[in-house]
C-alpha cells in the first residue's frame, strides 16, 4: 500500500519536478547572460533551482551546490563593493581594470554592480534559508550519527 502512494506522488509530482528545473534552468541561463555567472543578481536564480533539488529527496546534494554557488556569489559582491576592499588595494583595486573589454558583473564596479536596498533584503533572506537549511540539516546527520553510535555500542 505505502509503495503504490509513494508511485502515485512520485507520477503526480515529477513532472512539476521536472518542468520546474527547466524553468530555472532558462532563468539561470538569462542571468548568466545579463549579468555574468558571478554576478549577485544571478543568486536568485541559483537560490530558486537549489530548492527545487532541495524539495527532491535523492537531489540534495545538487541543492548544496546551488546554495554554495548562492553564497559565493554574495560574499564576492559585498568584497568586491565593501569600502574596504576598494581602499586596500592599491591602484583602484579590481576598479582600475577596463571594464569595456570585460562582461558586465565580472571585474570592476559599475552602476550594474549596485543593488537596490529591495534586492539587498532579498539577498539577505535567501542566505538566512539556506543557512537555516546547513544548520537543520547538520542537526539531522548529528542525530543519525548518535543514534548509530548508541546502535553499535548496544
Amino acid at each position: 500500500m505505502r509503495q503504490s502512494l509513494l508511485l502515485h506522488i512520485h507520477l503526480k509530482f515529477y513532472p512539476r519536478y521536472q518542468e520546474s528545473i527547466q524553468a530555472f534552468a532558462v532563468d539561470i541561463y538569462y542571468s548568466c547572460q545579463e549579468h555574468g555567472p558571478d554576478h549577485v543578481r544571478t543568486a536568485p536564480s541559483y537560490f530558486h533551482m537549489g530548492r527545487v533539488f532541495q524539495s527532491y529527496q535523492k537531489k540534495q546534494d545538487r541543492a548544496e551546490a546551488f546554495y554554495s554557488k548562492v553564497v559565493s556569489n554574495v560574499i564576492g559582491h559585498f568584497e568586491k563593493t565593501s569600502p574596504t576592499s576598494s581602499s586596500s588595494s592599491g591602484g583602484g583595486g579590481a576598479g582600475a581594470s577596463s571594464s569595456s573589454s570585460q562582461p558586465v558583473g565580472e571585474n570592476g564596479e559599475s552602476s550594474m554592480d549596485q543593488i537596490t536596498a529591495v534586492e539587498a533584503e532579498e539577498v539577505f533572506e535567501i542566505v538566512k534559508h539556506i543557512e537555516d537549511y546547513r544548520t537543520k540539516k547538520q542537526a539531522e546527520e548529528s542525530d543519525a550519527m548518535w543514534a548509530k553510535g548508541i546502535l553499535e555500542a548496544q
